[in-house]
């Protein structure tokens, strides 16, 4: 991935992170009446056209196809939710046989967080999944609604 792509990407991530920082401190704030789980949807902006695949393809370092096995660790204060996710098949890169997957959004006793554009994953379901690695070798799922396709007919019961 060329370092211009990567900054782009970086940026939108950025935007994002950013914008879930402000969503919690105004949680942690005491905003949300009666300690009630507060819904937040964000509304994201791009950096790229998040709707076009081949777009989405070229600024990932992988894609492939997986079962979400479970919850690993939530994060507030970057309002990602971390996944531990089993690769049925690899479409780009080198994916290993678990993968360990951020998303932004959260759910939890006090908030919840999703952007509208891509809806949190679910234990158990199966998805196409489209990740980069950050500066800090975090691999997230692409912002966007391209980037965490459903696969119902994939999904075991």
């Amino acid at each position: 991935m060329t370092r211009t792509r990567k900054f782009v990407l970086g940026s939108a991530f950025l935007a994002i992170w950013a914008l879930g920082a402000v969503v919690i401190a105004w949680i942690a704030a005491g905003v949300a009446p009666n300690n009630a789980p507060e819904n937040i949807t964000i509304e994201a902006g791009y950096a790229l056209d998040a709707t076009d695949i081949d777009v989405v393809t070229a600024n990932t370092d992988q894609i492939f196809v997986g079962r979400v096995l479970s919850i690993v660790e939530t994060n507030r204060e970057r309002a990602t939710t971390k996944y531990a996710v089993e690769v049925h098949k690899a479409i780009k890169g080198s994916p290993s046989a678990i993968e360990e997957v951020e998303q932004y959004g959260l759910l939890d006793e006090e908030v919840s967080i999703e952007l509208a554009d891509q809806p949190r994953l679910e234990v158990g379901k199966t998805y196409f999944l489209a990740t980069t690695v950050d500066e800090s070798g975090n691999n997230f799922v692409v912002a966007g609604p391209v980037a965490a396709q459903p696969r119902a007919d994939r999904d075991e019961n």
